[in-house]
């Protein structure tokens, strides 16, 4: 893995040595940040094209690009310490350099990058896609040392050989760059695989500083701030820490291009366009959609450049022409292809006709951008920032407000109109791609720190330092009470407008998500300690950590609540403190009137937590006629009760909640699209802070307004309760990847399902096929009997890897092994459903059961 490390450290430093010559000879301002970002794109690019080439063997090609990349590092290294100096800003103000923000924003940007690295070098292929196709392809390259092509699965099904892959239509460009990096260190390792995660992100991280640092290069604090807001979202990190998704490569030089266009808009810098178009076509090597961000890139400078925006005719003209084409539609562009809306297909032109699918998007969008804490609060400061700019710099900042509007349009197409629209119903594919556009948003939002705040002239090294103005001094003196309020009471205002905002969102949260669903009843709130529960069966005694079940020959512990209305609607939450030494050791119950039957949900959290019982459909507005709490034989010693509260308001529930926020989330594959960073709770700690975000603003806007004499320090106040904010979210951030660090995917959560998420319970599988010459040599089929068992089915062919391996859907099985000479391998937790299986396959072909274990059956066509 050290080879690893330090080809990629010499081939950023040549990526970096080679933008810094090229803009130098093009006479282009150079911005040392954004060519060392850049030069990093360029090379994997190169990379990328050299080992999907199969010149040579993947070892050598990589043996190879590690000793001319090195020896170009030297070089550059030596160039740079001849005669090059890097100033890291000409034109920052010296004295802000370090000031404590900068240096808490350093300290995050590094601590977050710490966590990448640490991640990448630790832990197996998680994420689901990853090892099904991104790390599939460069492990198979890998372990056969050469860049081989995949077949489809029919074409694999008839050769029996080579590899097949379902997304093989997909760019390689990732999957080469992977295959280098194990490659280099010697064959195959997922940790070796992983790091080119971790340089990606910090390439990001650079790229962003300069950009937010070229769009207001007067601004102390603007590069590190853009910088840590891209770093520190949730989603972004995580997409760093669980190494194997192309998401934020395209965020990286598409993203950062589609930032650059805007920049352009406002500043019209050739090097910024140049970079931005060279950052948009990169963009294209590591997923599909970077082409469609190329194209809208262009689109969105053409429309900037040529259109007439400071005319009102241009608008007179744009209307009637736009609902002519609206009538007009589908229309065929000829080589373009035909572009428009049926009823039944999307026409995108070069991209491909999709079935039609209205949906509507804003609920989703709403739910997975703003009320969950994929990307805390970048959302709304991005909403924000775009009303700002309208209303304070219409003109300069036109292009943003049009890239704004172009990026909508995309989204609301792709998640509104097309098939696609069902990855915003599962809120999946509509974060990721939400993602690539991040720098959008933070470079957005960084503009307003130079449209609202005081600007400083620039420093320059050398330049002459005039003496300060002479004043009169009642005049210097009433300007510094005016202008310049005291250090302490600044931080004052800051803290205030960070607690008081915070204070009263959380209860303003909590009263109004109560009102969302239907009252159960008038009934009140009803606590009952566990000395007033009435056992069921079995019996309860007092115990240090509280009533606990005894009895002997117990198939379950049950006690009930004395309910102040039996055969009635119950109220919505139910708050319980106990004591359990694993989670969801106790169980709430519930007997309904309507279905015979005893329906239960286990405890979350020892100590305070709480149900919403409005998501289970067999109690939520269903009379009751009896609920309790139950536990298993074998945790008799292992929990206890404190009490129970049943009540409608969430007002009673905030330790509870408290509790569930500060608990990290469970480790999933849903991580990779979606998080919230703690335990599920019937109220997201991310509503709590928009609700306190959106008092920040309307209070700091309402004395902005009404004390123009402190409006900047009113603006910095703002700025630092927000960070206040960004903070306190990303501590449950924060909490759940130092918990994935100290516990890794290892198992699940009840001691009956032995699945592991990193697919550790395969290996004595694996391991015993690859010891059989003629298994390994024979294709292998894997198949799921049940949705349990799917994880396996998916995980095992990129573990079986060099044998050649891929999953079906058991539907089809029976109709494919009827000529196929292989293995397959049957999944399922229900050993009768197993033995069913392989006799029906067994009746059907030659396949005979050779091997079986826990929750699987291994067929071949092998003669003992």
């Amino acid at each position: 893995m050290a080879l690893t490390l330090l080809s990629f450290f010499a081939l950023a430093i040549v990526g970096f040595g080679v933008c810094q010559a090229s803009t130098r000879r093009l006479g282009l301002p150079a911005d040392a940040l954004i060519n060392l970002g850049l030069g990093f794109f360029v090379t994997m690019a190169v990379v990328s094209f050299i080992v999907r080439q199969n010149w040579l063997p993947i070892s050598t090609v990589s043996q190879a690009i590690l000793l001319v990349s090195c020896c170009a590092a030297a070089a550059t290294a030596l160039d740079f310490n001849r005669g090059s100096r890097l100033a890291l800003s000409a034109v920052m103000p010296l004295g802000s350099r370090l000031t404590w923000f900068n240096a808490v924003c350093l300290c995050l940007i590094a601590g977050y990058l710490t966590l990448i690295l640490l991640s990448n070098m630790s832990q197996q292929v998680f994420p689901w896609d990853a090892f099904t196709t991104w790390m599939f392809r460069a492990k198979a390259w890998v372990t056969t040392d050469q860049a081989v092509d995949f077949a489809t699965f029919n074409e694999w099904l008839v050769s029996g050989s080579g590899f097949t892959l379902p997304a093989a239509h997909y760019p390689i460009s990732l999957s080469a760059v992977a295959a280098f990096s194990a490659a280099v260190s010697g064959g195959w390792s997922d940790q070796a695989a992983s790091i080119p995660w971790f340089f990606v992100m910090t390439a990001s991280a650079l790229i962003m500083a300069g950009m937010c640092r070229l769009q207001t290069p007067n601004h102390p604090i603007a590069a590190l701030f853009g910088a840590t807001l891209l770093v520190t979202a949730p989603l972004v990190h995580w997409h760093g820490v669980l190494a194997g998704y192309a998401d934020i490569w395209v965020m990286g030089t598409s993203g950062m291009g589609l930032a650059g266009i805007c920049l352009w808009t406002q500043r019209k810098a050739r090097s910024t366009l140049a970079i931005s178009l060279l950052l948009l076509a990169l963009g294209c090597l590591w997923k599909s959609e970077g082409w469609l961000w190329l194209i809208l890139g262009c689109g969105v400078a053409m429309a900037f450049n040529f259109w007439p925006r400071r005319t009102l005719l241009g608008w007179v003209v744009i209307v009637p022409v736009a609902v002519a084409l609206g009538f007009a539609q589908p229309i065929d562009l000829g080589p373009l292809g035909r572009w428009g809306v049926t009823e039944s297909a999307l026409n995108a032109g070069w991209f491909g006709v999709f079935a039609a699918r209205p949906f509507n998007p804003a609920p989703a969008f709403l739910e997975m951008s703003i009320l969950q804490g994929n990307f805390l609060l970048l959302v709304p400061l991005y909403g924000i920032a775009l009303v700002t700019l309208l209303i304070r710099d219409f003109r300069d900042y036109f292009g943003y407000l049009l890239m704004a509007l172009c990026l909508m349009a995309v989204h609301v197409v792709i998640f509104g109109l097309s098939e696609h629209s069902f990855y915003a119903e599962t809120g999946t594919a509509i974060n990721r791609l939400l993602l690539q556009n991040m720098p959008v948003l933070v470079v957005t939002i960084t503009a307003v720190l130079q449209a609202t705040g005081t600007p400083t002239p620039p420093v320059l090294r050398g330049a002459p330092v005039k003496g300060p103005a002479k004043t009169e001094p009642t005049t210097q003196q009433s300007a510094i009470n005016n202008d310049t309020p005291p250090k302490w009471s600044t931080e004052l205002f800051a803290a205030t407008l960070f607690i008081v905002p915070l204070a009263m969102a959380l209860p303003l949260t909590l009263a109004m998500s109560s009102l969302e669903a239907p009252q159960s009843t008038g009934t009140p709130t009803q606590t009952v300690s566990a000395a007033e529960f009435r056992p069921v069966v079995g019996d309860l005694h007092k115990s240090q950590q509280g009533y606990q079940f005894r009895g002997d020959n117990l198939p379950v512990g049950v006690a009930a609540i004395p309910l102040t209305h039996t055969n009635a609607i119950q109220p919505r939450y139910v708050v319980s403190q106990s004591w359990m030494q694993a989670p969801e050791n106790l169980s709430f119950y519930w007997i309904n009137n309507d279905e015979p039957g005893v329906h239960a949900a286990p405890l979350p959290l020892s100590g305070w937590s709480v149900l919403d019982m409005a998501e289970y459909q067999d109690f939520w507005q269903r009379p009751i006629a009896e609920m309790g709490i139950l536990a298993k034989p074998q945790n008799f010693n292992q929990a206890a009760i404190g009490s129970v509260t049943l009540t409608d308001s969430l007002l009673k529930a905030i330790p509870a909640l408290i509790h569930h926020w500060v608990t990290p989330g469970s480790i999933s594959h849903r991580l990779i699209n979606t998080t919230t960073g703690h335990l599920p709770a019937p109220i997201a700690l991310q509503r709590v802070l928009v609700a306190a975000l959106m008092l920040i603003i309307v209070i700091g806007v309402t004395w902005w307004l009404l004390a123009p004499a402190s409006r900047t320090a009113t603006v910095r106040c703002m700025l630092l309760a927000v960070s206040g904010l960004w903070l306190l979210g990303s501590s449950a951030h924060l909490n759940q990847v130092s918990s994935l660090m100290r516990n890794p995917p290892a198992g699940a959560a009840t001691a009956a399902d032995t699945v592991k998420l990193d697919g550790a319970h395969l290996i004595p599988l694996i391991a015993s096929v690859k010891q059989n010459p003629a298994l390994t040599s024979a294709p292998m089929l894997t198949a799921s009997l049940d949705r349990f068992s799917q994880f396996e089915a998916q995980r095992l062919p990129f573990m079986a890897l060099p044998t050649s391996a891929a999953a079906i859907d058991a539907s089809a099985l029976t109709q494919v092994v009827k000529k196929f000479s292989g293995t397959v391998v049957l999944l399922g937790k229900d050993g009768s459903q197993l033995q069913e299986k392989t006799a029906e396959l067994a009746r059907i072909s030659s396949l005979r059961p050779r091997q079986s274990g826990n929750g699987y059956v291994l067929l071949s066509t092998e003669i003992e």
